[in-house]
């Protein structure tokens, strides 16, 4: 039931293709205990999904203050990522390890949809900028500021 990572979800720099991949190991992982519906170790691999959200925020940012891009609106569609995966996580983990397998299928679809949808569609506008570069382009990091590296 896990998603897999394909060269079309690119969006043209390494960085934070390396941090998409990350994220998609996680949502696997919590793919694997929605299955086996091992509810000790949702909240941390929810937690652990939040942190690097945050992280890979971190790393888009310097990265389109780099190049230029506006981040204005990418901005609000993390902090609406963000609160996709919240919306999941409060539904699963109040269930108690208590779902059909209906339920199972809609909060692994969900939960795969919200990247790829991140990814794919407001990540366009980004990706059409980050195209006109290359693909192993990081920011100069001469005043120490610049994060270029989220959870991974």
């Amino acid at each position: 039931m896990t998603f897999t990572w394909s060269k079309q979800l690119s969006v043209g720099n390494r960085a934070i293709d390396s941090e998409h991949k990350n994220l998609h190991n996680i949502i696997n992982g919590i793919v694997s205990s929605i299955v086996s519906r091992d509810i000790a170790a949702l909240p941390e691999a929810f937690e652990l999904l939040e942190k690097c959200l945050c992280a890979y925020f971190a790393v888009e940012e310097n990265i389109a203050q780099a190049i230029n891009f506006d981040f204005t609106q990418h901005r609000r569609a993390h902090q609406n990522l963000l609160n996709e995966f919240r919306l999941i996580k409060n539904g699963i983990t109040t269930k108690g390890g208590i779902w059909s397998k209906h339920e199972e299928k809609d909060y692994i679809d969900s939960l795969s949809y919200c990247l790829i949808r991140h990814i794919r569609n407001d990540g366009r506008p980004f990706k059409a900028v980050l195209d006109t570069h290359f693909y192993d382009f990081k920011p100069d990091c001469a005043d120490g500021n610049n994060i270029l590296h989220g959870c991974a």
